[in-house]
């Protein structure tokens, strides 16, 4: 009606296809810690032919919402990995979260539909995604491990406090200091134009 190109949306509600998982699997590092279930990467590419099937069945099972045993691997090892050396209070430490394998692999190939449905609303809109320009920041995550929600996303990650189209954002509240670099430029754009017409544009 509006005039857009119309797209096949069928595969965003499609069940895991054996080639979009091994993909994830071929992405995932060899020799990593493992989570609760012990499975590194290197084991889950060396026997993918082995388990595939058993892999295949545990996908289409998500899928379908029959998670009846999901509490067996909805849990995690949580690591404190020290800052420096010394380290004896809790703020010295940096808690990473190690999952099971299989919910890792999950998370990359709906990381990967999230990316594709941008890149959808990016055409619809007639933008386009500058993954340079953009970042992931993670807000109340602890215990949750970054660079593993980062590696199945094509931006770097980043931390309060942090600029947005030129305005300050922070998880406290911002102070006249954080605003006075904008408040300066946005001055002397006024000023001239105030040389330019002759008039004042500010008091």
């Amino acid at each position: 009606m509006l005039g857009l190109k119309r797209h096949d949306l069928s595969a965003l509600d499609a069940p895991f296809s054996e080639r979009e998982i091994k993909r994830a699997i071929d992405q995932l590092p060899r020799d990593k810690a493992p989570g609760p279930d012990g499975f590194t990467g290197l084991f889950l590419k060396t026997c993918w032919d082995l388990i595939k099937g058993d892999i295949m069945d545990a996908a289409n099972a998500f899928h379908n919402l029959r998670c009846g045993s999901l509490q067996l691997i909805n849990s995690a090892n949580i690591i404190l990995i020290p800052k420096k050396e010394g380290a004896n209070e809790v703020g010295d430490f940096r808690p990473i979260s190690l999952i099971h394998s299989f919910i890792k692999l999950i998370s990359k190939i709906l990381a990967g539909f999230l990316v594709r449905i941008q890149d959808l609303f990016g055409e619809a809109r007639g933008l386009t995604t500058n993954f340079n320009k953009s970042t992931a920041v993670p807000i109340r995550c602890t215990g949750i491990n970054h660079a593993d929600v980062l590696s199945g996303l094509p931006v770097k990650g980043a931390s309060f406090p942090l600029k947005y189209l030129g305005l300050p954002l922070s998880l406290t509240r911002l102070k006249r200091v954080d605003f006075q670099p904008l408040i300066d430029k946005i001055s002397a754009k006024l000023s001239v134009g105030t040389q330019q017409t002759g008039y004042p544009l500010m008091q």
